[in-house]
């Protein structure tokens, strides 16, 4: 979807490669500290992802069009 490496994703949140890749390899909800799942969400948001519905009801992301 934004095609960036694994590496460029770590490097821009301060999170470890094996970190990122973990939660990737997982289903469901990941499991990891809330303020590393933070620091991921804050980074994707401002590359324009948006974060939709919940855990329990039609979870997803959605890429905003540039403008």
């Amino acid at each position: 979807m934004l095609r960036i490496s694994v590496a460029e994703l770590a490097a821009a949140t301060g999170v470890g490669v094996a970190t990122i890749k973990r939660i990737e390899a997982g289903s469901g909800v990941p499991s990891a500290h809330a303020r590393t799942l933070d620091q991921i969400r804050r980074v994707l948001v401002s590359y324009g992802i948006d974060f939709i519905g919940s855990a329990e009801d039609a979870p997803g992301v959605r890429l905003h069009a540039k403008k």
